[in-house]
């Protein structure tokens, strides 16, 4: 685990350890209770409320092309309400203001899908937050899986990571793999993105999340459901679509 990722684990992000679990909510402060923070400049021109409303009307704006026109993304949609989990765009998705890095997240207490406003802000930063967080939504609906069971917990990250996540360019950002050696070193990007996924929304260790993650890896890595294949580009987000036209999802 490099530098930077390890100042994003549960243990570290208040920079003290914790004895309670906060299930990740310290990333989320409008959702817990707290109040989100504004730069000096942004507070001196009052600029802090119309600045919160513009950038959650965007992100809303983006969520609903997504839903509308990725494949992928409609895709995901459409899996969900077949196995009898409607998705509706005021109740299901809400845009937020986040802390650090984070760019999304999925709440089962409330079955929403979370997007972070200030750091997921388009393009495929989006697309693919939006995606992980679907494909959790995904195994909540379907496989009724429990938050707060850590096998669980690691299973929905390992699929969220293997489906959308650990590319060519996300395995050279962890210093992970060499330019010729992807092909060889993608199970382990995904488990180090499961192992962190679960270390910032669970109070355990690195050495507790890795032996989760090994537990249920092979299982769950192998199941691609609902997208039916690791999505790298835009003509397998495409691919994915057709296929599962072809699976009755759609």
């Amino acid at each position: 685990m490099n530098e930077q990722d390890k100042q994003y684990t549960n243990s570290c992000k208040d920079f003290r350890v914790r004895d309670d679990e906060d299930y990740g909510y310290y990333f989320y402060p409008e959702r817990n209770g707290g109040t989100v923070s504004f730069s000096w400049w942004q507070k001196l021109f009052n600029r802090t409320v119309a600045l919160k409303d513009i950038h959650r009307a965007r992100c809303e704006e983006n969520v609903e092309k997504l839903l509308e026109e990725e494949p992928a993304v409609k895709l995901m949609k459409s899996a969900l309400e077949k196995n009898g989990c409607p998705v509706k765009l005021e109740r299901h998705f809400s845009c937020e203001h986040c802390i650090r890095l984070m760019k999304g997240g999925f709440d089962p207490t409330t079955n929403q899908v979370i997007v972070c406003y200030n750091t997921a802000t388009g393009g495929s930063s989006l697309t693919t937050s939006l995606l992980r967080q679907l494909i959790q939504a995904f195994d909540y609906c379907r496989y009724k899986y429990d938050f707060h069971n850590l096998k669980h917990l690691a299973c929905t990250q390992v699929r969220a990571a293997n489906l959308t996540g650990c590319t060519m360019w996300d395995a050279l950002e962890r210093d992970m793999v060499g330019p010729f050696k992807f092909a060889n070193q993608h199970k382990e990007c995904v488990k180090s993105s499961a192992i962190l996924s679960i270390r910032m929304v669970r109070n355990v260790s690195e050495e507790e999340a890795k032996q989760v993650v090994d537990e249920v890896f092979d299982q769950c890595y192998n199941d691609l459901e609902p997208l039916g294949s690791r999505l790298k580009s835009y003509k397998d987000n495409y691919r994915s679509f057709l296929r599962g036209k072809w699976m009755g999802y759609t």
